[in-house]
């Protein structure tokens, strides 16, 4: 009799252990395949955000280094840049078709600097007209803009190279409502995707069974590309006519990474999605496994009373 009840408690012990291992081997390996695609929807995010801000900082979405020849007897060289919220400027002038005043030379009137569209600062602005002259600036452009529209196209016209219509065409589109779209729809998009980032690392290290954060991340993250999609047909209209006025003129580098941001903030919602749904998964079988770990104790409970009445 006792031989009898350690043989059937041993086949009552070794089959109730294999659900067991199983349900640890499948909680390893879902852990594992959340645990990559997590970091993977970190990554593509945090490239988004790095993206976005470097093409938001920076104001050389367009660059030139071509003088039109409209300019050609002020303007010597040129390497200027037009963004969305600022147009810089790098040039020495000529003194071929202009008189330098009080015996000053050419050199003194090298300039370098930057004008903000929206934000007043103060410094120097260079003008053409009988002479040379440099006058102090404290105005942003485009209040320039509506004071004296051709003084303001000209001057900022001459110091880039380009000619004076399509800077004419090119500031009066930025000052408008659509210039303040596109610099308003950049920093949106960007400053969305720092929230998604900053809700994912949460979700994933701090709060690891909070569904709703990986959700509010993905709705961010769509949020932003919406932007973005918006925010391309307004700055092309911008910067296309700037573009195409003359040889030498291109886009700059940040045009590409706001595009590269555009394009990796939408793997990055997809990655997002995938991180979601294997989280939702494993919560849906940690459930279930703790109801079958349950089940199998209370198996085993029964299995040795009824070992203990045999015996």
């Amino acid at each position: 009799m006792v031989d009898f009840g350690l043989s059937h408690l041993s086949s009552l012990r070794e089959p109730a252990l294999l659900p067991q291992i199983e349900i640890a081997v499948s909680a390893r390996a879902s852990s594992m395949g959340k645990l990559v695609a997590g970091i993977f929807a970190i990554v593509l995010t945090f490239l988004t955000v790095a993206l976005g801000f470097v093409a938001l900082m920076s104001p050389t979405w367009v660059t030139t280094s071509t003088v039109d020849p409209s300019w050609t007897d002020r303007v010597k060289r040129v390497e200027s840049t037009l963004g969305i919220w600022a147009v810089c400027v790098d040039v020495d002038f000529s003194n071929k078709g202009v008189l330098i005043p009080n015996n000053e030379t050419v050199s003194d009137f090298s300039f370098k600097t930057c004008y903000t569209y929206f934000t007043p600062m103060a410094t120097e602005i260079v003008r053409i007209e009988s002479t040379i002259t440099k006058d102090s600036y404290r105005d942003s452009v485009c209040a320039h803009l509506q004071l004296n529209e051709n003084r303001a196209t000209e001057a900022l016209a001459i110091m880039t190279g380009i000619k004076a219509s399509a800077m004419h065409d090119f500031l009066a589109s930025t000052c408008s409502a659509s210039g303040k779209a596109v610099l308003g729809l950049v920093a949106t998009a960007t400053a969305l995707n720092f929230l998604a980032l900053v809700l994912l690392v949460c979700g994933i290290v701090c709060c690891r069974e909070t569904v709703s954060l990986l959700w509010t991340a993905k709705l961010f993250v769509n949020l932003s590309i919406l932007c973005s999609v918006v925010m391309t047909f307004l700055v092309f209209r911008e910067l296309r006519t700037v573009k195409l006025s003359g040889p030498g003129i291109s886009y700059g580098a940040p045009v590409y990474f706001e595009f590269a941001s555009f394009f990796i903030a939408c793997f990055a919602g997809c990655a997002i999605e995938t991180f979601e749904a294997k989280t939702k998964k494993a919560q849906n079988v940690s459930d279930m496994d703790k109801r079958l770990e349950a089940k199998i104790r209370e198996q085993n409970l029964i299995s040795k009373r009824h070992h203990a009445d045999i015996v």
